[in-house]
């Protein structure tokens, strides 16, 4: 049997964060992945927006997280010799003449055109993009818009490819199904995985929406959401960046794409069913919203789904569990994962090798707040 101090279930977002801030410290891991490309973590767009919801507020934690996830994903590349991280502007779109004065409300611009929020580019800055692009002609932007400066984008699949490729030159990967109910003991201060042969200090949970059927769990308030992507052709379009507006429109790139009439549109939240199957209703919504600001004609020539794990609260769920204290968790990252997973990863991997404090905040097991 062999023996290694941490076992990681799970190999998405959480899963391979937490494999690279084990490898960051010198420290040895198995990941144990059932493979396929099923998660919700292989199908994302991958993107990072400052920016974000119909309030335009900054995302939740952005210091916080911003600060590492850059020189994360950037040495990944480097150890890797792969490239999945780009940081570029981003721009959204106002649909109504009403979200425009809401912005202009919480963002006051001076009069050089700057607006009050460092996260926003100037007036200037958006009018003379939009002017010099190849795409604003396909696009409808009379109520404006806005520049986000510091949006990034992982090449998600290609992010879990090189990861994996890593880890399995290691010898640190296998493939297989573990039933958590009976093939996991506890023997004294190490935990038995006998159907894959490991013996380990430790294990962490990273497995997404299957953490609600997982015993050693019970109770976890995750609040899964089926989310749908389609793969769209438009021929013509000629967009170079990721382009938000009701919806969001990203050029299709990695994964071995070459074809520069392709792209991404997302996405969609649904509560019921979660199946994980492409769902009718939301490749209507999706494309209604695509048609309200792109004035091409398109193509859907793939339409995917996937359950994404989410907090009961939209904030992340990680740290000990209060009675097993061989086992760890990081779930619940949501749509914000390639932003929120190395600062989760990096916190939890200091809490469980060096006592290191865990925000309660995020306490995996924390209960909700009553209303005042």
């Amino acid at each position: 049997m062999r023996d290694v101090e941490t076992v990681i279930i799970g190999q998405g977002l959480a899963g391979t964060a937490i494999a690279w801030s084990l490898i960051n410290r010198g420290r040895e891991f198995a990941l144990i992945d059932e493979g396929g490309l099923g998660s919700s973590s292989r199908i994302a767009a991958g993107l990072v927006t400052p920016i974000t919801g119909a309030r335009h507020v900054e995302t939740w934690a952005w210091d916080k997280a911003f600060s590492i996830v850059s020189q994360f994903y950037q040495k990944c590349e480097q150890v890797t010799q792969r490239n999945f991280w780009k940081i570029e502007p981003s721009i959204r779109l106002f649909a109504s003449q009403e979200e425009r004065d809401r912005f202009d409300i919480r963002y006051p611009s001076d009069h050089s055109g700057s607006y009050s929020h460092a996260l926003i580019g100037s007036k200037n800055r958006f009018e003379s993009e939009l002017e010099q692009s190849r795409w604003s002609s396909a696009v409808h932007a009379s109520y404006g818009g806005f520049i986000m400066p510091q949006a990034a984008r992982l090449l998600t699949a290609d992010f879990l490819k090189a990861s994996l490729d890593h880890f399995e030159s290691m010898n640190s990967v296998s493939t297989a199904s573990i039933d958590m109910s009976t093939e996991v003991a506890i023997d004294g201060e190490m935990i038995l995985l006998e159907s894959v042969d490991i013996r380990c200090k430790q294990i962490v949970f990273c497995e997404g929406h299957r953490a609600l059927q997982n015993p050693w769990l019970n109770p976890i308030e995750l609040v899964p959401a089926q989310g749908d992507i389609l793969t769209v052709r438009i021929p013509g379009l000629k967009l170079d960046r990721v382009l938000h507006a009701g919806c969001w429109i990203a050029p299709a790139i990695g994964d071995g794409i070459n074809d520069e009439s392709l792209y991404y549109v997302g996405s969609t939240y649904r509560w019921a069913p979660l199946n994980g199957v492409p769902n009718e209703e939301s490749l209507s919504i999706l494309s209604d919203k695509l048609r309200s600001f792109i004035n091409l004609p398109f193509e859907v020539v793939d339409h995917r789904a996937a359950i994404r794990p989410a907090g009961f609260d939209h904030k992340p769920l990680l740290g000990n569990h209060p009675s097993n204290t061989n086992f760890w968790i990081l779930n619940g990252l949501g749509a914000k994962g390639v932003l929120l997973a190395p600062w989760c990863a990096e916190m939890l991997v200091n809490a469980m090798l060096f006592q290191k404090p865990i925000d309660m905040e995020l306490a995996w097991n924390r209960t909700r707040k009553k209303p005042v």
